[in-house]
């Protein structure tokens, strides 16, 4: 399961469609993706339309939040107000813990040398050790960084073309399709990361 994906549908440094990305997910063998776009939800028509298009294959919604160059993945919550651009990361993590949604930190460590949100007053539930987008020399500080989180850590693709696809994935340690449980067992470390080398 890839828990960090764009599209060109609404994410303007997309390349590759909705349609493509699942198309070449499946391909690769996973069984969900995540639609994660830049502060933008995708609408619940369209998820349900391609869920229903391409079951059983999962797909989640979900939301990539900027807080200047620091980035907050949020599942599980299909809320408009996350498109606000006046989010401060500790209200959106309250709001998140108050409505159950999943959130993690992305890329850690990509533009900046140090994470510019307090993720240490308000922990993420995972953060993002393997990406398109993370440069492999910053891994024993996203590794000490979850370490000190006491966080589980993701491997994602962040795929914004459809040739990214299968390269960085989470195993769960049971297979379903139930929301709440796919969620559950990431809070509790039940999966595996995969990456291939770079």
């Amino acid at each position: 399961m890839d828990f960090h994906v764009h599209s060109s549908n609404r994410s303007p440094c997309g390349t590759s469609t909705e349609d493509e990305m699942i198309q070449a997910a499946i391909r690769e063998g996973l069984q969900a993706i995540a639609f994660t776009d830049h502060n933008l939800l995708m609408p619940c028509e369209k998820l349900e339309e391609l869920r229903k298009r391409y079951s059983p294959f999962i797909i989640l919604g979900g939301i990539e939040i900027s807080f200047g160059m620091e980035h907050i993945v949020v599942l599980g919550i299909q809320d408009k107000k996350l498109e606000s651009h006046k989010w401060r990361y500790p209200e959106l993590h309250a709001f998140c813990r108050k409505h159950r949604g999943f959130i993690f930190l992305a890329h850690p460590y990509r533009f900046n040398p140090t994470v510019e949100v307090d993720i240490f007053k308000h922990p993420p539930d995972a953060v993002e050790v393997y990406s398109a987008n993370i440069n492999p020399n910053t891994k024993p500080l996203i590794d000490e960084l979850a370490a000190k989180l006491d966080v589980p850590k993701l491997s994602n693709s962040d795929g914004h073309r459809a040739d990214l696809m299968g390269k960085y994935y989470n195993i769960l340690d049971n297979t379903t399709d139930s929301e709440s449980r796919i969620f559950s067992m990431l809070r509790k470390g039940k999966f595996v990361r995969a990456a291939l080398d770079r």
